[in-house]
């Protein structure tokens, strides 16, 4: 890249450095279809969230060049398009498909952000079955028995008897994954206080199967994760997906379709991308997703009702 092409206050290396790749479709003016000012705000924004040093010394830089007059929107984005190479920088750009250095180049991730704003891509179409409209399985409640605290008459504890059908039962035995004749109880506790003018509550439901328990504290968490037990494991899908040591093979590459639980009456809504990384040993496990425009976030596993592949995502070669 000549100096003469160089925006003032854009460093000259790194993602920006002349490459035999870039130099012949270098174009300072406006790509056709988007407008650039709005299009760089959206780069710039990601760019300052980034923990990346090098995303942030891109933000001040083109931040500071703004400020001084001396480059514009356009020639920042043609600058930025002619060192995009299909969602990769110059380094990276012979690489087999199914690698992700967007997970560990930051001029990666700037070229996905840039490919996305300005020659984007259909749209991933979900392959497998999609989570709907959480069920509401069959469960009647049956007798109840009420216990009072022998030093404290105010406070007393309530134990139903829940009584369900078959498909109920079977249900369980899925999410527990226990054999076609394990037994299955389910009873609901309600603990009241009502002492020193003031009344506290709480409930639990308790389910056993085959001698193992589980405690949920509402129905609505039960009911959904009876659904989910018939889904792919969210979290084995995330593994696969980020080609964990440990995950089940066969591991994929690609565009992930993540479903997001959206409240107790919605069907879950996906959204597409790629996931990079997988912290399974937090108390609350979650990802880190890239969005397919470049966007980065982290999702709880609680929120994803199922992970499914796309039209645009593949089997890993490990070969």
């Amino acid at each position: 890249m000549t100096a003469a092409r160089q925006p003032a206050g854009i460093p000259a290396g790194g993602q920006f450095a002349a490459t035999t790749h870039g130099e012949s479709v270098l174009a300072l003016g406006a790509g056709p279809g988007y407008d650039p000012e709005k299009v760089l705000a959206g780069i710039l924004e990601e760019a300052h969230r980034s923990p990346l040093g090098s995303m942030g010394k891109f933000y001040w830089d083109t931040k500071n060049a703004f400020r001084s007059g001396s480059t514009t929107p356009e020639e920042v984005m043609g600058v930025l398009e002619g060192a995009n190479h299909g969602g990769r920088c110059a380094r990276h750009a012979d690489d087999p498909s199914q690698s992700s250095p967007e997970r560990h180049c930051a001029d990666c991730h700037l070229c996905v952000m840039v490919q996305a704003r300005t020659r984007p891509a259909p749209a991933p179409v979900s392959y497998g079955v999609a989570p709907g409209r959480p069920q509401r399985h069959h469960l009647t409640a049956g007798t109840s028995t009420t216990d009072y605290d022998d030093d404290d008459e105010a406070v007393s504890t309530t134990t139903t008897v829940m009584a369900g059908d078959e498909k109920f039962a079977a249900a369980i035995r899925h999410l527990f994954r226990a054999p076609a004749d394990a037994e299955v109880t389910v009873s609901k506790t309600e603990w009241e206080d009502n002492s020193q003018y003031t009344a506290e509550s709480s409930t639990e439901i308790i389910i056993t199967c085959d001698g193992l328990p589980a405690t949920y504290a509402d129905m609505g968490s039960l009911m959904r994760d009876l659904d989910r037990s018939t889904l792919p494991d969210p979290l084995e899908m995330a593994m696969r997906f980020m080609q964990a040591s440990d995950a089940p093979r066969p591991l994929l590459h690609g565009m992930a379709a993540v479903y997001l639980d959206r409240g107790e009456y919605s069907a879950p809504e996906p959204v597409f991308g790629k996931i990079l990384n997988v912290f399974s040993r937090d108390p609350r496990p979650f990802i880190e997703f890239m969005h397919r425009d470049g966007r980065k976030e982290y999702l709880k596993l609680d929120r994803i009702a199922a992970i499914l592949e796309t039209d645009q995502s593949g089997i890993y070669n490990e070969s």
